[in-house]
């Protein structure tokens, strides 16, 4: 009678634990459903995946120089930067799936593993950050419940895209 008794105790255990992850997971869901409604839906989202940035300013390397940079990103793999300084340097620097390279001042040069990991890890985070992949099957979402930002109400989420890290 005590181990059907444990047993009964441990199966209902398991069943809660399985609905309130299942609810969670759902949960969360709901609310990247509505995050992605806020920014314009889906479409425009997916659509997003693929931009094009340029920018200009002044950067510091001993002494001030004027520069304008073009960022292109095509998600999730592809990333291409183009820096021209105005002592007529320039720097290309791109990276497709597991490869990359560079070309600075007119020589090429394959990119190094840490530099293409890290290449990796911003389009991995900027394909979270899209969130439209974060209803895809290979999605791992939990919810962190609610809080206040300031007065408005909000919702954690961390997710995960494909056996990722966590964001």
């Amino acid at each position: 009678m005590a181990n059907l008794k444990f047993a009964t105790t441990v199966l209902f255990s398991a069943v809660l634990l399985f609905n309130s992850v299942a609810f969670a997971q759902q949960d969360a869901q709901e609310g990247i459903k509505k995050a992605i409604e806020a920014h314009g839906g889906k479409e425009a989202l997916i659509k997003a995946q693929q931009y094009k940035r340029t920018s200009s300013g002044t950067i510091f390397f001993g002494q001030p120089q004027k520069f304008t940079d073009e960022l292109i990103v095509s998600l999730p793999t592809k990333i291409k930067l183009d820096i021209k300084l105005d002592t007529k340097e320039n720097l290309l620097m791109c990276m497709e799936e597991e490869k990359g390279w560079s070309i600075v001042s007119g020589f090429p040069i394959d990119l190094s593993k840490e530099k293409i990991v890290e290449l990796k890890d911003e389009c991995y985070f900027l394909q979270v950050v899209n969130l439209v992949p974060l209803l895809g099957p290979t999605a791992k979402l939990a919810s962190l419940g609610e809080s206040k930002l300031g007065n408005t109400p909000v919702m954690g989420i961390k997710a995960s895209i494909a056996g990722g890290p966590e964001v």
